[in-house]
């Protein structure tokens, strides 16, 4: 199967970066294929192309690449995404510029909608935690996979903790949580010895910022409590077409699954 990119979504940065910086996101179509990716950065559409990774990297996302532009002027900043099977190059994306298209006057509204949203989330005392999106292109699990239907056979791998790739997630993002709106407790894990049958659900429902876009089926983890959620549903909230914030809806996944088994940062 042929990789090509299906999207391009670049983001401002708030933080204390000297440049600003910008978030990278795409989405490809990859299959059974496991690509590496490099972000280039341009001051124009054509080029000259500056890459930004010393090493390529397997996830489909890039936090704070505009700070790491070099001796850039001050035009518009592009990305451009390329796929890559072993060293060779398999597919690049189109040029995303850093307004997404946007006209800069509506850049600038939807630049401020973020910022404030921001600054709220800085002043709100939410909780940490990480998203760990889910893998839907690289090595087919040969674990659990059924040779026939080519899906995953077990909920319980945990060589591709049930999504029929090998890994199963891409490298957690550390986010913050607004659980105001929870409609069950925030509690621990407790470990039983009693064998896995039919448990009680637990829903919460948490407001996170409006990137990176959160799917269902991703997970949540709650920092303080290690406690490990599987994203249910996302409402987003939206100006222009563009999401600012986003609900969550998760259910807590029992102490015995095999997502317990990702690496956990050790700080938010």
């Amino acid at each position: 199967m042929a990789i090509k990119f299906t999207s391009v979504k670049v983001v401002p940065r708030f933080d204390q970066s000297p440049t600003g910086g910008f978030d990278v996101y795409w989405t490809v179509n990859a299959g059974g294929s496991a690509p590496t990716f490099q972000v280039s950065i341009a001051d124009t559409e054509s080029g000259p192309w500056t890459q930004l990774l010393q090493t390529r990297t397997s996830d489909n996302f890039l936090l704070n690449a505009g700070a790491q532009k070099i001796n850039l002027g001050s035009g518009l900043t592009w990305f451009k995404i390329g796929a890559y099977i072993g060293s060779s190059l398999s597919a690049e994306s189109l040029p995303a510029d850093a307004r997404n298209g946007m006209d800069r006057r509506i850049y600038l509204q939807y630049r401020e909608i973020l910022r404030r949203w921001k600054l709220t989330f800085d002043k709100t005392p939410m909780l940490p935690g990480f998203l760990f999106r889910r893998k839907f292109y690289g090595s087919k699990c040969t674990q659990c996979t059924d040779e026939i239907l080519a899906t995953p056979a077990s909920s319980s791998c945990q060589v591709c903790f049930g999504t029929g790739i090998v890994g199963g997630y891409h490298t957690p993002i550390s986010m913050r949580g607004d659980w105001s709106a929870q409609t069950a407790p925030r509690v621990v894990n407790k470990i039983s010895k009693e064998p896995a049958g039919p448990q009680q659900v637990h829903v919460a429902k948490i407001k996170i910022f409006g990137v990176p876009d959160a799917k269902s089926e991703d997970l949540w983890v709650d920092f303080g409590t290690k406690v490990i959620h599987r994203i249910e549903e996302v409402i987003p909230e939206q100006w222009g077409g563009s999401v600012v914030t986003q609900t969550i809806v998760v259910s807590k996944l029992p102490p015995h699954h095999p997502a317990y088994k990702l690496t956990i940062p050790s700080s938010p």
